[in-house]
């Protein structure tokens, strides 16, 4: 009993030292407490203090176990003091369950107020700001009633541009006389250019007649200008379609001096008390029916003599396609 006395005494002195945070007092009782003790002793408390360390929450169950287990008073006496300890000891502060801080918005928590810290404004401070609002009101009272901003653009979407003529590659070279498609680079003949493509070089259709030998490039430009205007009537608006669409700048120069030393015949203005004959109108001269006539009528185009495909117009293909295209300028 006198052992267990010790023990226990030396046990609370640990105890009650290291509550009152006397860690010196603590530590010499338990240097007194280790150096009474034996070897299977000391053995047993090392194992008691392993199984608090190790199961904190279910210590007591386990020092019951190895109590019941004891073989001598001794060794339950040990463990038991080490059970009684273990009871009244302070339980841990229970652990406030927080948020964690991805799912918290991030706030300004700075609620301290001082109000001595706060200053009015000094009156150089005033007057800088008065200064301040009298330059901005004398800049912007001019321009009361102003519009600063530029003017919007006046042209609408589809007002004017033709999207599918401008979707079109620009012409490469000068097109065909006759059928006025873009012409293939082997039409093209450096040595005399008769501007024809090659379906209408093979139907035999007559094109720009050949020039000497040692022509430049300005004799082609007048060469075909020549043959426009023997060819089709609406010679100047071709040959307007030509300046204005594929002829370079040398090209335009040519083409405005030919002009100009050949000037289209002026036709005079119709006279209104005459009737005009209309192969196929209604005023005029009126088909008899004559197939003789109307073989006549129908030989060749009204405008290069060309052999007509079908009765129903005077214009082969190729020059009611110049019509359209004239028309369309």
């Amino acid at each position: 009993m006198a052992e267990k006395t010790g023990f226990t005494d030396c046990l609370a002195g640990i105890t009650d030292a290291v509550r009152s945070g006397d860690l010196t007092g603590a530590k010499r009782y338990a240097g007194r407490l280790l150096g009474e003790l034996d070897q299977h002793t000391f053995g047993l408390v090392a194992d008691c203090v392993n199984t608090i360390e190790r199961y904190p929450d279910r210590a007591e169950v386990h020092l019951r176990a190895r109590w019941k287990a004891a073989g001598t008073d001794t060794d339950r006496a040990v463990i038991a003091t080490f059970g009684a300890a273990y009871t009244h000891r302070t339980p841990p502060p229970v652990p406030t369950p927080r948020r964690p801080a991805r799912d918290t918005a991030p706030r300004d928590e700075r609620t301290e107020v001082r109000p001595d810290t706060r200053r009015t404004p000094t009156r150089r401070a005033e007057l800088r700001r008065q200064d301040r609002h009298d330059a901005l009101m004398a800049a912007y009272e001019p321009r009361a009633g102003v519009d600063d901003e530029p003017p919007g653009d006046t042209a609408v979407y589809a007002s004017g541009l033709d999207y599918d003529r401008a979707a079109v590659p620009t012409l490469r070279g000068t097109p065909c006389v006759r059928c006025w498609l873009e012409r293939a680079p082997l039409d093209y003949d450096p040595t005399g250019d008769d501007g024809l493509c090659g379906d209408c070089r093979d139907k035999g259709r007559p094109g720009i007649p050949s020039l000497p030998a040692g022509h430049n490039r300005a004799d082609a430009v007048r060469a075909r200008c020549a043959f426009l205007a023997a060819t089709y009537p609406c010679a100047r608006a071709l040959l307007a379609r030509w300046w204005k669409t594929y002829a370079t700048p040398a090209d335009r120069a040519v083409i405005a001096d030919w002009v100009h030393h050949n000037p289209f015949p002026t036709t005079p203005a119709p006279d209104p008390h005459q009737p005009t004959d209309h192969p196929t109108g209604t005023t005029g001269h009126q088909p008899t029916g004559d197939p003789a006539e109307q073989t006549a009528a129908h030989a060749g185009c009204t405008q290069c003599g060309d052999p007509l495909d079908t009765t129903d117009t005077d214009l082969c293909p190729e020059c009611h396609d110049v019509e359209q295209m004239v028309s369309a300028d």
